[in-house]
């Protein structure tokens, strides 16, 4: 009995030792060794002086790239900021019921979020790219992010109404 015991932990070893040198002969070299890399797009920003103004088209010339914009502006401003040592562009438009906030380059989307946000599992897309869509205790905010901007929608309640009267306006080059 004590022999078939030690005959079937001996069996058990070989069988694991068998297994792990067939995985470690499986092992591909070449493909671990390969580093994933994530290109940073190079968007060369010149510092502005804040622009304040109600103009669609000043406002995108300033914040250097298009921006989804409604037609009647309330107010609206683009100033710089420097965010992780790199100079942005921070655009802010209040029109009825939406207010809109951006930031370009992309990587300093965490500029325009919110906190204390509550995100919702819906499907809603704007000019074809996906939005997240986020609630606080008053209003639904909406969250974009393209190849060369981040931007934050944030609307009084629920209705997506707002989101009709958006066109994209592109800078002058």
């Amino acid at each position: 009995m004590l022999v078939k015991r030690i005959l079937s932990v001996l069996v058990s070893l070989l069988l694991m030792g068998a297994f792990y040198i067939y995985a470690v002969l499986q092992k591909n070299d070449e493909t671990e060794n390969l580093t994933w890399l994530v290109q940073e797009e190079k968007i060369t920003l010149n510092s502005i002086n804040e622009i304040i103004s109600t103009d669609a088209q000043s406002l995108v010339n300033s914040f250097s790239v298009e921006a989804p914009l409604p037609e009647k502006i309330l107010s609206g401003k683009c100033y710089d900021k420097k965010y992780k040592g790199k100079l942005v562009h921070v655009l802010e438009i209040n029109a009825e019921n939406i207010q809109i906030k951006g930031v370009t380059p992309a990587f300093a989307a965490p500029l325009i979020r919110k906190t204390n946000l509550r995100f919702v599992n819906d499907n809603v897309a704007l000019f074809g790219f996906p939005l997240l869509k986020a609630q606080d205790n008053f209003n639904t905010v909406y969250l974009l992010v393209t190849n060369k901007a981040a931007f934050s929608f944030t609307i009084s309640g629920t209705d997506t109404t707002p989101f009709t009267e958006l066109n994209i306006v592109y800078p002058n080059k």
